[in-house]
C-alpha cells in the first residue's frame, strides 16, 4: 500500500478548541489545535486563512482562556480542510509552556 495514501487517512488528534480572530477584520473561526510549540501551533480550520495574515489566538481551558498574538506562517489546504500554521509574535519560554502545557492538560512532551 502507498504511505502516503496511508497518512491521508489516518486519524488527526485534536488537543484544544481554538478561536481565531483575523486583526484585518471578520468574524473569528473555529479551529482545532494539532500541535503546540513554544513558537506558534498548528491548526485544522474549515476555513482558509492567508499566509501573513495577523490573527489572535483564544485557547480554552479550565483555569480561564489564553490569549495570543500571531501570524499565520503557511497553509496547507487539504480535501476535508485546511492545516494553518501560526507562528506566535513572542516565543514563549519553557516556564510559560510548561504552565500551558498544564493549565490546558497536554502530556509534556519530554
Amino acid at each position: 500500500m502507498n504511505p502516503a495514501a496511508d497518512r491521508r487517512f489516518s486519524t488527526r488528534t485534536y488537543l484544544n478548541t481554538v478561536w481565531v480572530r483575523p486583526l484585518s477584520g471578520g468574524s473569528r473561526i473555529e479551529a482545532n489545535a494539532l500541535h503546540f510549540s513554544r513558537a506558534g501551533l498548528a491548526l485544522f480550520a474549515e476555513r482558509f486563512l492567508q499566509v501573513g495574515e495577523h490573527v489572535e489566538l483564544v485557547l480554552h481551558a479550565a483555569a480561564g482562556d489564553y490569549t495570543f498574538q500571531g501570524q499565520v506562517a503557511q497553509v496547507k489546504v487539504e480535501t476535508e480542510g485546511n492545516i494553518i500554521d501560526v507562528a506566535f509574535s513572542k516565543i514563549l519560554t519553557d516556564s510559560e509552556m510548561r504552565d500551558l502545557e498544564t493549565k490546558l492538560g497536554i502530556k509534556a512532551r519530554r
